[in-house]
């Protein structure tokens, strides 16, 4: 497929996709792959025939990680392309996705990759957080999708967004966009709360993606371990105040237990691995779970006791029924980990307890309730493509 110099879709027989999901999945960074393979199980599961195109920023990492599911998944980055060449401010990117999608069959560089879309029903923004303060030109893919939505007449949705920080200027042009989606719903209360008067809102289902798998791909079963000190630290606060009082936690969770194995969990590969000297020189040399074990999955026990700042690393671990003190380096992860409190991670914040070990108690998450409210939401997401 590919779009013609005089906007006809011409017919390549290659593959043409029923449903399109935008994440932002490849980097890697563990939860953005996680929330994707959450996605692909689920619709084969459904429906072993069916076509899906993955428009992500990394598609060979992807393929990698994930294969094509025998046939049936694409990865592709063309929409990516044009966010990253989108203006740093979020009126400006929106209006540029909608303008270069119009203008993308004159670029031969992605004309036949946008053939793809001609016969998908919908086009789904999985869970995640890339639609934000901080992240500007990603507005552009909102621009982009409704330029889509007009072109292909298909469907548009979101399912477990994070949208906060946003900055309330941008508040018209953000609702504008959603209104062209037939569904969205948040992971987070701020979120729900910016866009709940918009009547595609879901208000019902304010929890993860990740909630699509039933159980922790981390959780290994064993009982009766040793406590370990999990630690999962990310490189661009590494010198910052959390980072010391998370640093101090672990010298105090030592000093209850000199016995406990400290181990470095890598979510995001390489970046989580700037804190291993420092954690050697304070304490002792850490043994290293490398991204690919945490891929391979079955690797952290109930006894573990997490410290670390990323929120899916909060957010699996706790669903493994670990015990954990979390740190929020910024407003956006302070939103991502406050959001998993009520659903009862039970993990403690370092920002509370400077010179103690806070009480460590065990998650208490209902998983089959939030289990069945995210694949309820799925199943609707899933009759948009009929």
């Amino acid at each position: 497929m590919y779009i013609s110099r005089t906007n006809i879709i011409e017919h390549i027989p290659e593959f043409e996709a029923d449903i399109v999901l935008v994440c932002c999945a490849g980097y890697p960074n563990y939860g953005d792959e996680l929330l994707l393979k959450s996605w692909l199980d689920n619709i084969f599961l459904r429906d072993s025939k069916i076509k899906v195109l993955v428009a992500c920023p990394v598609p060979g990492n992807c393929s990698v990680l994930l294969g094509d599911y025998d046939g049936r998944v694409r990865y592709q980055d063309a929409v990516w392309k044009i966010v990253w060449g989108a203006p740093h401010c979020p009126i400006d990117a929106f209006n540029y996705g909608i303008k270069l999608f119009e203008a993308c069959d004159k670029n031969n560089g992605l004309r036949f990759m946008f053939g793809h879309y001609k016969k998908a029903k919908l086009m789904h923004f999985i869970g995640g957080g890339f639609i934000r303060k901080g992240c500007d030109n990603h507005f552009s893919l909102l621009g982009l999708a409704i330029a889509i939505k007009k072109r292909f007449h298909l469907n548009l949705s979101m399912s477990g967004q994070g949208f906060c920080p946003i900055d309330e200027v941008f508040l018209p042009i953000f609702k504008t966009a959603l209104e062209n989606f037939e569904h969205v719903s948040c992971r987070d209360l701020p979120s729900l709360k910016v866009v709940e008067k918009l009547s595609c809102v879901d208000p019902d289902t304010v929890v993860d993606d990740t909630f699509l798998i039933s159980d922790s791909p981390l959780f290994s079963g064993k009982e009766n371990q040793k406590e370990r000190v999990v630690i999962c630290i990310q490189n661009d606060i590494k010198d910052s105040f959390i980072s010391a009082l998370l640093l101090r936690q672990i010298h105090l969770l030592l000093a209850e237990d000199p016995e406990r194995e400290l181990v470095v969990a890598e979510f995001c590969l390489n970046y989580d691995l700037t804190c291993v000297s420092e954690i050697s020189q304070l304490f002792k040399s850490p043994t290293i779970i490398s991204f690919e074990k945490l891929w391979n999955g079955r690797v952290l026990n109930k006894s573990d006791i997490c410290v670390g700042t990323r929120y899916h690393f909060h957010l699996i671990a706790s669903r493994s029924g670990c015990r954990g003190i979390f740190g929020s380096p910024d407003a956006y992860y302070g939103i991502k980990h406050d959001s998993l409190l009520p659903i009862g991670s039970n993990w403690q914040n370092v920002d509370l307890y400077h010179d103690r070990v806070p009480p460590l108690c065990f998650p208490r998450i209902q998983e089959e309730s939030l289990v069945r409210k995210k694949r309820a939401e799925f199943g609707l997401l899933m009759s948009l493509t009929s």
